[in-house]
């Protein structure tokens, strides 16, 4: 990899750094990582399968400006009943890859692949404090069957960064509905 390029990538990594920082809510953090795959790794296709206050379910759920945000509404998985690889991400905590052949046996995954108009899926857990908090779906473009090790270990520090976010936004969340709790 050439100086050049190495530069572009910590100056851009910098700039999605900045973007989370300045997130005011799981909106801004999921408009942030969405923006940051589309600069980094020109992925325009992504969508957020985030765990639901009781850890029971996984929602799918893109930011407001996603083009994907009408078609993702009620898509919903089950983290106990469900052989879907995006629910298996969750629980491994590792990346891997829902293609069209692999999704044959799950309803859920043919629509997910439908919606996101692409023939492969690129799972990415987001974890925070080495817990599970959702997977991320990156619809990879047709030219593009795999992501290179180098841009690999990049996303991973990402969504690490993603899932870190959206951890302290529920806890945060946690608190403001304890507290509202105790006044009444």
């Amino acid at each position: 990899e050439t100086l050049s390029a190495r530069v572009k990538s910590i100056s851009l990594l910098s700039s999605f750094l900045e973007n989370l920082v300045q997130a005011v809510d799981v909106e801004g953090i999921i408009a942030a990582c969405e923006q940051a795959m589309s600069i980094l790794f020109n992925i325009e296709k992504a969508m957020f399968f985030l765990t639901d206050q009781n850890n029971v379910l996984l929602r799918g759920r893109p930011s407001l400006k996603n083009s994907l945000h009408q078609t993702s509404q009620g898509l919903t998985l089950t983290l106990q009943q469900s052989s879907s690889p995006i629910v298996k991400t969750y629980h491994n905590m590792s990346i891997a890859y829902l293609t069209e052949d692999k999704a044959t046996d799950n309803l859920a995954d043919k629509q997910i692949l439908t919606a996101l108009r692409c023939n492969t899926i690129l799972l990415v857990p987001l974890l925070g404090d080495k817990k599970p908090a959702g997977v991320i779906l990156l619809g990879l473009p047709q030219e593009l069957g795999s992501l290179a090790k180098s841009e690999s270990k990049l996303l991973q520090v990402v969504a690490q960064q993603v899932g870190l976010c959206l951890q302290l936004e529920s806890m945060k969340a946690q608190k403001t509905a304890e507290l509202e709790k105790e006044r009444m």
